[in-house]
């Protein structure tokens, strides 16, 4: 579950924002020693952002901010 903290209209579109998730692979691989991922959970990650892209796809939503973040 991810909140909305705002919306606001930009050139007839309608914009969500969504609060910060904090936690990303990097932080998965340093909770395993960065020995990498299970396969199990590889693929269930996989699965959930192939249907969440699908969904925004079906519905014609623009999703501006979908990568992985390194530092």
């Amino acid at each position: 579950i991810i909140r909305i903290v705002d919306s606001f209209e930009y050139k007839n579109y309608l914009c969500l924002v969504f609060e910060k998730l904090d936690y990303n692979i990097r932080n998965l691989l340093n909770e395993n020693n960065k020995n990498g991922i299970e396969f199990l959970k590889i693929k269930s990650y996989t699965k959930q952002l192939i249907l969440g892209l699908s969904f925004i796809h079906t519905n014609e939503i623009v999703h501006l901010d979908c990568k992985l973040i390194f530092y």
